[in-house]
């Protein structure tokens, strides 16, 4: 026979279980929107077939949800939604724009409980950005000992910090830097660079490519000369 206190104990430990199960579930579901293989991204350039993403909602998948959606701040839509939502393509002209994306349980076919939010951008090309250069001396010059300020910015875009810009360059005619990663993501930017040595005597050039969620190369700017040469005596 079993007894009362171990009836009540087991019955503890399921609940608690139980409890630690749902806030667990509830605790790690977001939503996220993912790309054609899955990826997870936060902007999408439209008009674009290779872009076209879903909305899904993990520990939810399969399922249906509550959505609440606006668009630059207007209500876009509200109601149910089952996830994750079909591949869809951005269309120009249309749909470009600043997304706030809410989920909610789906309670009797209303909305239920909250499950998490996110942000979602996007951006309709052509974009401009440009780079330029400040030294101590005229003509771009830098002397042995000194540094040069660069800044670049990237135009007609609604997140710049979905960008992410690279260094590309020459040196002596010769490519000494491709692809690096500025660190930096921005629609203005500046960097100041360390002192230049002997060593870095030479004739530059410098432009930086920017590249979307999907590391496509959205806009290249113009190309940048320095001249490095030691001080005069």
């Amino acid at each position: 026979m079993i007894s009362k206190k171990y009836l009540i104990v087991s019955l503890v430990l399921i609940i608690g279980v139980l409890i630690g199960f749902n806030y667990s579930s509830a605790h790690f579901s977001k939503p996220t929107f993912r790309d054609k293989n899955g990826k997870t991204i936060e902007s999408v350039i439209c008009g674009d077939k290779e872009q076209a993403y879903s909305l899904d909602v993990s520990n939810h998948s399969n399922t249906k949800i509550w959505l609440l959606q606006t668009k630059n701040g207007k209500l876009q839509y509200e109601g149910e939604l089952a996830v994750p939502s079909p591949l869809y393509t951005a269309v120009c002209n249309q749909d470009e724009g600043e997304y706030s994306t809410s989920v909610y349980h789906l309670d009797n076919g209303k909305k239920g409980a909250f499950i998490g939010s996110i942000k979602f951008y996007i951006e309709k090309p052509p974009f401009t950005c440009s780079l330029s250069v400040e030294t101590n001396q005229s003509n771009n010059v830098i002397y042995v000992g000194e540094n040069a300020r660069f800044s670049w910015t990237i135009n007609n875009v609604i997140n710049p910090n979905v960008f992410k810009s690279y260094w590309y360059g020459t040196k002596n005619g010769v490519n000494d830097v491709s692809g690096a990663w500025t660190i930096f993501s921005g629609n203005v930017l500046k960097w100041t660079t360390d002192i230049y040595k002997e060593s870095q005597v030479g004739e530059y050039t410098r432009k930086i490519q920017f590249r979307d969620s999907f590391n496509k190369n959205v806009c290249e700017t113009n190309s940048v000369s320095v001249s490095v040469r030691l001080k005069p005596s």
